[in-house]
């Protein structure tokens, strides 16, 4: 891929989550990036599940919203020049769901990638996915994209490296208390894979649990480019893809190739 058609800049949209209130999750997203102001062409990554939270008793319903949700983004997309990753509910035929991430750009949807690690009790409705962790193609470079407690399980980053990932991301709802963890393992799969990574975080509560935010968005030698706070926040950084080259030049823990 030719390098001016690379990915150039990544950011992270972090925002209270109401579980089940689909419209108000959306209104509060176009306000966030109405402020922001993106630079064109950037990828902002969301939290985990940010459209509908972990409304488990409302899932069969909220699931239908999920078509009408994508529509309103390809929108905003468009208004923005932007692209934007984050997860949702997805139907599958046993009536149960994936937790699915997709990104929306002005020039359609890339994905699923679907979440593989469960954490405890998710499995009331969801179901992992059991294939092979997939790239999502994009027209400005391939996308490694995992889902929070996924992040706990380095070969899944480490195979979407292998393939070719140019970035990773991560969308989170990850808990206040084992926030220190977060930052570790984020900073951990950028150094070992020599990748840029972008981890988004919600803030608020996810039922009784408190959220940690500090998203965090981390060159391939580890170093933190920018971070999140712990209530609403929004950032973009201009990536230099220099570094990864240099880095990677000086010796390769990644295999690019499997």
């Amino acid at each position: 891929m030719a390098q001016d058609n690379k990915l150039q800049n990544v950011g992270f949209v972090q925002f209270p989550i109401i579980a089940g209130d689909v419209e108000v999750n959306l209104h509060g997203l176009c306000l966030h990036i109405e402020e922001m102001q993106p630079v064109r062409n950037s990828l902002l990554v969301l939290p985990e599940l940010w459209v509908t939270g972990f409304h488990y008793r409302r899932m069969s319903m909220l699931v239908d919203e999920i078509p009408g949700v994508f529509e309103k983004l390809t929108v905003l997309a468009n208004q923005f020049g932007i692209y934007l990753a984050g997860s949702y509910p997805e139907k599958n035929r046993e009536g149960k769901f994936f937790n699915s991430l997709f990104v929306i750009g002005k020039d359609g949807s890339y994905g699923p990638y679907r979440k593989q690690q469960l954490f405890p009790g998710e499995e009331v409705v969801f179901v992992p996915e059991t294939t092979k962790p997939q790239l999502l193609s994009t027209p400005h470079g391939n996308i490694g994209a995992i889902i929070c407690y996924d992040l706990r399980f380095p070969g899944i980053s480490r195979s979407l490296c292998q393939q070719g990932a140019e970035v990773l991301i991560c969308s989170a709802l990850w808990p206040k208390r084992r926030i220190g963890h977060w930052e570790s393992l984020l900073i951990a799969r950028a150094i070992e894979n020599q990748i840029f990574v972008v981890g988004c975080n919600g803030v608020g509560f996810n039922g009784k649990i408190e959220l940690g935010g500090n998203s965090l968005i981390i060159s391939p030698e580890g170093v933190v480019l920018s971070r999140g706070d712990e209530k609403q926040d929004g950032a973009v950084v201009e990536l230099d893809w220099s570094i990864m080259t240099s880095f990677r030049d000086q010796f390769n823990s990644v295999a690019i190739k499997e």
